[in-house]
């Protein structure tokens, strides 16, 4: 939780966590499951056994590029692309007729600075498929998508989660944060943190107060 609510807010979620009676381990791997039809236990690889009927596998995710390989992309980290939404060369040229959207799509966000990352919030595939189906319509109709890529594509990142009586919502990339601040309500009920990198805001995120925390989806300027 730390990198996508800082230091701060991940501390105070983890303690609302245990005062559901939640226990973090970490550290520790999964070494085994038991059980007869279904799981009953889980063996950490301290030797330690829980248990559990219920494994939620929460591991992230890797771009599937292998496919890809000598296509002449740069798939050094899912599938580098431009404004378009266009796959590039190593080198940065375009390949004709080739899109990436969503989660393995990496581009550079210029309301952040100019490193192309992929960002796997649940808003992007929607924003990315968009912009790509944008030029490749203008493509298909022979017109120019000069104009258009003259356009900062530079759509703000989000993510929510309910937990328990929770409600976190996010804007930005939070993770880019050196410093946050709380700006609104108390850390031990709703409240409000921005998020800075070098004075610049970055992200903001909360736990309730969901308008106040929409209202800086015009607040983040551009690079």
């Amino acid at each position: 939780m730390e990198e996508a609510l800082g230091k701060t807010l991940a501390k105070e979620v983890k303690r609302r966590h245990e005062l559901k009676g939640v226990e973090f381990v970490k550290g520790a791997s999964v070494f085994g499951l038991i059980g007869d039809g279904h799981v009953q236990r889980i063996i950490l690889d301290s030797g330690v056994i829980y248990d559990a009927d219920l494994v939620v596998v929460a591991i992230g995710s890797l771009p599937n590029t292998e496919w890809l390989e000598g296509s002449g992309i740069d798939i050094s980290n899912g599938v580098l692309v431009d404004g378009g939404l266009r796959a590039l060369s190593s080198d940065g040229d375009v390949i004709e007729n080739v899109f990436a959207v969503g989660d393995v799509a990496r581009y550079v966000n210029p309301l952040f600075d100019q490193v192309p990352r992929r960002v796997e919030h649940w808003n992007l595939p929607t924003e990315t498929g968009k912009r790509a189906g944008q030029v490749l319509g203008k493509h298909l109709i022979g017109e120019s998508v000069a104009e258009m890529l003259a356009e900062p594509f530079a759509p703000l990142p989000s993510f929510w989660s309910d937990q328990y009586d929770m409600h976190i919502l996010a804007f930005g990339m939070t993770y880019l944060a050196d410093r946050s601040e709380l700006v609104a309500g108390e850390l031990s009920g709703e409240c409000v943190l921005e998020y800075f990198r070098d004075d610049k805001l970055v992200g903001v995120c909360g736990i309730g107060m969901r308008p106040t925390i929409q209202s800086y989806r015009t607040k983040f300027s551009l690079a």
